[in-house]
């Protein structure tokens, strides 16, 4: 039998262990009155509220969103991030960052009182994260699955032994068409609530919120 044909009777076998199966919510997150271009992002819980906030790195500058009542505003001043001048990529170190200009890198750091600064040291012994792949329990079954970026689109694929399988559509992230090609994607608990959600950035910064859902084999 071929890889493809066992893929296809394995993700036959996927059955939800509860209510609602495994989904994904798509949330598009405005970012300068959502006509910013942004390059990359991360979630961070600074405040130690239980959900995260988000900094973004757009083509002009840093912002830093903060969640609050069930939507993002912009809380970039009193952050230092707006004096610190437009980044490409920005990589997590604790709660430090790593931003790269052309073939540049330098530390922001971070103060632990929710400030960060450009650091003068040169940065030393990096190897940045994957940016176009991110790793999760996104069904808690306790095997460690995976996103990707392709071009303009997500691929979700859950871990069953040592086959990948394909659940893209299974889970509605099929609808995700980003403006320009993806950038980063990151796994990371949003919400506080256990579930691994993910962010993506190409062009524009979206949220996908994870419902809860198991997969279980029958």
């Amino acid at each position: 039998m071929t890889k493809a044909f066992l893929s296809v009777m394995l993700l036959m076998t996927l059955v939800r262990c509860g209510k609602d199966p495994l989904a994904f919510a798509i949330e598009p997150i405005p970012v300068g009155y959502d006509r910013a271009e942004v390059l990359d992002a991360d979630a961070i819980d600074i405040d130690n509220d239980g959900d995260s906030d988000l900094v973004a790195a757009t083509a002009a500058d840093l912002r830093y969103l903060e969640f609050s009542e069930g939507r993002y505003s912009e809380m970039t001043a009193g952050t230092g991030l707006a004096k610190v001048s437009a980044v490409e990529t920005m990589h997590r170190d604790g709660n430090d960052y790593i931003v790269k200009r052309g073939n540049e890198l330098s530390r922001l750091e971070y103060s632990g009182i929710g400030t960060w600064r450009e650091s003068e040291d040169a940065v030393e012994n990096f190897n940045p994260e994957p940016m176009l792949e991110a790793r999760a329990d996104f069904d808690l079954d306790g095997q460690i699955d995976r996103a990707q970026i392709i071009n303009n689109t997500l691929l979700v694929e859950l871990a069953h032994g040592d086959t990948w399988i394909d659940v893209t559509s299974r889970v509605a992230v099929d609808g995700l068409m980003l403006p320009k090609p993806g950038r980063r994607i990151r796994a990371a608990d949003l919400e506080g609530d256990g579930d691994m959600d993910l962010i993506v950035v190409g062009g524009r910064l979206f949220r996908l919120i994870n419902n809860g859902g198991k997969f279980a084999q029958r």
